[in-house]
């Protein structure tokens, strides 16, 4: 009995010694990782960005064009902070804000971008496909549930009933009004950065994955997936469609055709910071959609992207860039799942092969939406016809080392559209709401965080710990009662 005893002690002490060791060599990997990933302060000043939560926060209207220079014409989108200072990245790393070498579940949340619908390349109807997920720095699997938490890279603003007339934004009760005559309806707005059908990403000098310290100072990115991935489909396709306005660029993947197993992509399209647009299969070609020396700054082009989980082909407004289907010269693995992924991914290089790092870029991406198609053969949606360019393909559209700014732009809408009208540049902020018998309406509530996803590496960290001192104990126990 004694020795049975006895034999249990030593193997549940071998089997917590052993869990110990791998305690000390998770703290050595988790050191290791914050010192890679640790804020570089050098001239950084984050004094200014401590608690804001007291400050109140003052509207005033801030206009930003091509390559995001305030005042310059056509405009893109306005902010109604007076102060347009975000917090740097190394200040949100410094300040906990946004932990790094563990999943933030708590998010950032940033400034709200309203972009004006006439240089957008707005898309009357429809909103953005619902069933997708967001990578951002801190999280890489971000439910749409939570992502009002990640406004400073991803803003989501609820899809507004296009029958009504905006009637109050009110920042410091952090709700918006609407009103159709009889009823209004009150809502939070969670400063959300996904207004009407337009999906914006937003990204920061110096910024990159801290979740993990996988991929080093790299890999920043704000990026959609499609959260239900495919197999290889008989006679059916998955087609993506979305309108994309580039305001200024990082040299980075804007749209991916990405596969689960050995997590690779077979074709991509990429845009460097001059605005210049790729198409790149893995193994394949290297193609530019509007040339080598034309930029797509400012130009909305619609992307089309037509996969069965074996091959795929990729349309800029409306041309080809493979002349049919390929897999990129690269056969996809057995039994692998295919997704959808779009907005920005700056890689750990660039084109030419230096090292890359991102830098301050915006771009909107329109109508995006992923439908089932039927059939042997997949392209663009039916009476396709391409969005025209702000510039003609003569001026703006070409490579100068900073591109010229019109002063003036044409509407991409008439005049008459309800929903030109609700956010055009003249008509930003209607009339206050005029109070009245009404009825208020809760159509969104804040959702609760789940206990179930709050956890840091402290806590694991911690766990750990537990391990090492029961490892000591049984030892101890084995020793006392042999």
């Amino acid at each position: 009995m004694m020795k049975a005893r006895q034999a249990v002690y030593f193997a549940i002490g071998i089997w917590l010694v052993v869990a110990a060791t791998s305690e000390e060599s998770h703290e050595t990997d988790w050191q290791a990782c914050r010192e890679l990933l640790a804020p570089d302060l050098d001239g950084v000043s984050c004094e200014k960005y401590g608690d804001q939560s007291e400050i109140q926060i003052q509207s005033e209207k801030r206009y930003f064009g091509l390559g995001m220079i305030e005042n310059a014409k056509p405009y893109f989108y306005l902010i109604e902070e007076a102060d347009n200072d975000e917090p740097p990245f190394p200040c949100l790393l410094e300040s906990g804000a946004l932990p790094y070498c563990e999943v933030s579940y708590e998010g950032v949340t940033g400034q709200t971008i309203i972009p004006v619908r006439n240089t957008v390349g707005y898309e009357e109807g429809g909103g953005v496909f619902e069933s997708i997920r967001i990578h951002t720095p801190g999280n890489s699997q971000v439910e749409r549930a939570d992502f009002y938490k990640w406004t400073r890279w991803y803003q989501v603003r609820l899809n507004l009933m296009r029958s009504a007339p905006l009637r109050q934004f009110d920042r410091q009760a952090n709700f918006i009004s609407i009103s159709d005559s009889s009823v209004r309806y009150h809502f939070p707005s969670f400063r959300f950065q996904e207004i009407d059908n337009v999906q914006i990403f937003r990204m920061y000098n110096g910024e990159y994955k801290v979740d993990d310290g996988g991929r080093g100072r790299s890999a920043g990115r704000i990026e959609a997936e499609t959260a239900n991935a495919w197999f290889a489909l008989a006679g059916s396709w998955k087609r993506f469609t979305g309108t994309y306005t580039i305001v200024k660029a990082n040299d980075a993947s804007i749209f991916q055709v990405f596969t689960n197993k050995e997590r690779q992509w077979s074709v991509k399209l990429e845009v460097d910071r001059s605005g210049r647009l790729r198409y790149k299969e893995r193994r394949g070609s290297i193609k530019f959609p509007f040339g080598e020396t034309e930029s797509a700054l400012g130009r909305p082009f619609v992307v089309t992207v037509c996969d069965n989980g074996t091959i795929a082909e990729i349309f800029v407004d409306g041309v080809s860039m493979s002349d049919g289907p390929t897999n990129g010269n690269w056969a996809r693995p057995n039994d692998a799942k295919t997704h959808f992924r779009w907005g920005t991914y700056v890689s750990v290089k660039k084109d030419n092969g230096e090292l890359n790092s991102a830098v301050d870029s915006i771009m909107f991406v329109v109508g995006s939406k992923v439908e089932e198609v039927q059939g042997e053969t997949c392209g663009p949606r039916e009476q396709f016809s391409p969005t025209p360019s702000l510039f003609p393909s003569s001026s703006s559209s070409s490579l100068p080392s900073s591109l010229p700014l019109p002063s003036t732009s044409p509407s991409l809408l008439p005049s008459t559209s309800p929903l030109s009208a609700l956010l055009s540049i003249d008509n930003v902020s209607p009339p206050p709401f005029e109070s009245g018998s009404s009825t208020v309406v809760d159509i969104v509530e804040v959702p609760e965080e789940s206990p179930d996803l709050v956890a840091s590496g402290c806590e694991t960290r911690w766990s750990y710990r537990l391990f090492s001192w029961m490892a000591k104990l049984f030892a101890l126990l084995s020793w006392a009662f042999p």
